[in-house]
């Protein structure tokens, strides 16, 4: 299954959150300043999410948002270890769309 498969990227973005946490320490302004790229499209996943379970829906369509997101991040907060699938706020964007999940203050 395509959406399991994910799960094998788990080492990447548990790296990637050390490298954060090892750059937030010493630039932490930096850090907060990339949150902010982040943060319309966190919120709007989670609202997604909170919404779609409300109504009964099978949450598992939402996968790619949640992968995509995480990538986002990777790309963000630690380039170096490179993403699995291409990603920008420019795609982030169009997949929220795709999804018609609204995004408040997005960029």
């Amino acid at each position: 299954d395509i959406h399991n498969d994910w799960i094998f990227e788990s080492p990447r973005f548990m790296q990637a959150l050390i490298v954060r946490l090892q750059r937030y320490r010493n630039d932490p302004p930096r850090e907060e300043r990339l949150m902010l790229h982040v943060k319309p499209y966190q919120e709007a996943y989670v609202q997604s999410m909170t919404e779609w379970l409300a109504e009964g829906y099978d949450c598992s369509e939402l996968d790619d948002v949640r992968w995509a997101l995480e990538n986002y991040r990777v790309s963000l907060f630690a380039q170096e270890l490179k993403t699995r699938q291409p990603v920008s706020a420019k795609r982030m964007k169009t997949l929220f769309t795709e999804f018609s999940i609204p995004v408040k203050g997005n960029n």
